[in-house]
């Protein structure tokens, strides 16, 4: 890495038209080629360096509280799950699972949205939805809170339909029942 840092400046004023990956691959073919010495210089380089890191790294740890790694500790481990979450999102929707449908009230802001007055800020406009929701008879209501609901039945079955799919394609540890009890043991080992 240090050798890649030292001549990546150089290679891209030589290479102006290459990417990042192709100056990588060029900064590969040199360090096959680099002299013995130089290596071992950077490699001693490092070894000081990470010396240095380590050392700072036990002075850290040392300095702070239980309270704090205990709050370390915990907001890695929300960091780990966010990371999961998006991970696992994103592979349910690659695997086509159905989305959620809009609510009866979404479904009534997304009927007035095309007559928001462009002056109005997006909160003062979504105070007034929710006001004219409120407000709003219940014949009118319902036709949203009907349309909802079919769109709600239909989402159940898409998603029946795709949660067989999936374990018909060995996919089953996405499934939310199996994705909860992997969540709830991992944070009782955490707990632990």
């Amino acid at each position: 890495m240090q050798y890649f840092l030292s001549v990546k400046d150089k290679l891209h004023k030589e290479y102006p038209n290459y990417t990042q990956i192709e100056i990588i691959k060029k900064v590969a073919e040199q360090w096959s080629q680099v002299d013995p010495t130089i290596k071992q210089n950077l490699q001693k380089q490092y070894m000081e360096q990470s010396s240095v890191y380590k050392q700072k790294l036990m002075e850290y740890k040392n300095s702070i509280t239980d309270d704090q790694q205990m709050l370390i500790k915990q907001e890695l481990i929300k960091k780990e799950h966010a990371l999961e979450k998006s991970q696992i999102k994103q592979k349910l929707a690659e695997l086509g699972k159905p989305k959620r449908p809009l609510t009866a009230f979404v479904l009534f802001m997304q009927d007035n949205k095309m007559v928001k007055d462009p002056q109005i800020s997006q909160q003062d406009w979504m105070k007034n939805m929710s006001n004219e929701w409120k407000n709003l008879i219940i014949e009118d209501k319902n036709k949203y809170i009907a349309k909802a609901a079919r769109l709600s039945e239909k989402y159940k079955i898409e998603l029946k339909n795709w949660e067989e799919n999936m374990i018909r394609e060995g996919h089953q540890d996405l499934l939310k029942s199996t994705l909860k009890s992997k969540r709830n043991t991992a944070i009782d080992k955490h707990k632990e």
